[in-house]
């Protein structure tokens, strides 16, 4: 058990062990089977001492109450987080203006530090996190809180540089401490600041970055990009944020300006800017598809079929709607998914068939 330096290691082990116990009283109950009584009461003890052990270095969940309870903590933890960031804020913003620019500059310089270092202090003492990702989600708001208000104090033009700022706290202190939380809120920092800079870069105004879909491209890919950096340990499950907000940003781009041409900055016709995305759209969603089943990574191969689903249900509707009586429209619609479904269901069964030879 010296491998097993950190809570989602220890997690996954337990979980084995469930598994097994649970097969083997299957097995049991099924086809009278069973294990030699010695062999299964050593096998037993010893995963039961492994279990004792886990709990008291990690703290993890045996059974499913367990689970739900974790669960349950930590989004208590996470709306305790927000809510003492919420109050420091008000808290900021109620006396602030009644402090000397020397005291104000102090305060916003020094916050962010000290709430860093009751992050580390508190981390050293909770083995859970559960109390360490309060002051880490604090450290990250304290963060924003100082740009804004040295920024007010000192009238200094807005920048979206600023995002770069959050961004790169809020991943410093994911991959320092383990916060899922703050990688996500780093992920969106970091996508707000790359969309503002292309924006910017085709002469846009960078507050107006939002009103261009086309923006939010290359943000996509390049955030999605990042789910190859290599996760160990307490970092195992970050790559999936990385899909998440990369993939949903790409997804939701490619629709907006497949069904609304006049937000795009091509100059070409309102319709063959919606088509030219649309077949974008399909190309790259068919793509997920194929690429998730091939790799076995859910994400992407539910994703793109989600949107390829709406995007074809678009379509259909766009198409037949207007002329075809609903029950055919919807009998049609019932046939192309349909078809879907047999072609889904076959590229699964050749993934199957080539993991087994």
């Amino acid at each position: 058990m010296d491998s097993i330096d950190n809570k989602g290691k220890a997690q996954a082990l337990i979980n084995q062990i469930s598994a097994f116990r649970e097969e083997l009283a299957r097995l049991k109950k099924l086809k009278d089977f069973s294990l030699p009584q010695e062999t299964e009461k050593t096998i037993l003890a010893n995963q039961d001492e492994i279990i004792h052990e886990m709990q008291k270095r990690f703290l993890v969940d045996v059974n499913v109450s367990e689970a739900r309870l974790s669960l349950g903590i930590r989004v208590a933890s996470a709306l305790g987080a927000i809510a003492l960031s919420l109050a420091v804020y008000f808290l900021f913003s109620e006396f602030w203006d009644k402090f000397p620019t020397a005291f104000r500059a102090g305060i916003a310089t020094t916050a962010p530090i000290l709430s860093v270092l009751a992050t580390f202090f508190v981390m050293s003492r909770d083995r859970t996190g559960y109390f360490g990702s309060i002051f880490g989600l604090l450290t990250f708001c304290l963060i924003i809180l100082n740009l804004v208000l040295l920024g007010n104090t000192f009238v200094l033009p807005s920048s979206p540089r600023a995002f770069l700022v959050w961004g790169a706290t809020g991943l410093i202190l994911a991959y320092s401490f383990g916060f899922r939380l703050l990688l996500y809120a780093g992920l969106l920092s970091l996508l707000g600041y790359l969309s503002a800079e292309v924006g910017t870069w085709s002469g846009c105004y960078w507050l107006d970055f939002g009103e261009r879909p086309e923006n939010f491209l290359l943000a996509g890919v390049l955030i999605t990009a990042g789910f190859k950096i290599p996760s160990r340990g307490e970092h195992s499950s970050f790559p999936v944020a990385y899909k998440v907000i990369g993939l949903l940003t790409l997804f939701f781009s490619v629709l907006i300006l497949s069904n609304w041409g006049a937000s795009s900055y091509l100059s070409w016709e309102i319709k063959s800017i919606e088509n030219f995305y649309q077949i974008i759209g399909f190309l790259l969603w068919g793509a997920m598809i194929f690429f998730g089943i091939k790799r076995s990574d859910s994400y992407f191969s539910n994703m793109g079929i989600v949107f390829f689903t709406v995007q074809l249900y678009s379509k259909v509707y766009d198409w037949f709607w207007d002329w075809m009586p609903k029950y055919l429209f919807f009998f049609l619609v019932f046939l192309i998914f349909l078809l879907a479904l047999l072609v889904l269901s076959r590229l699964r069964k050749y993934r199957i068939e080539r993991t087994t030879v």
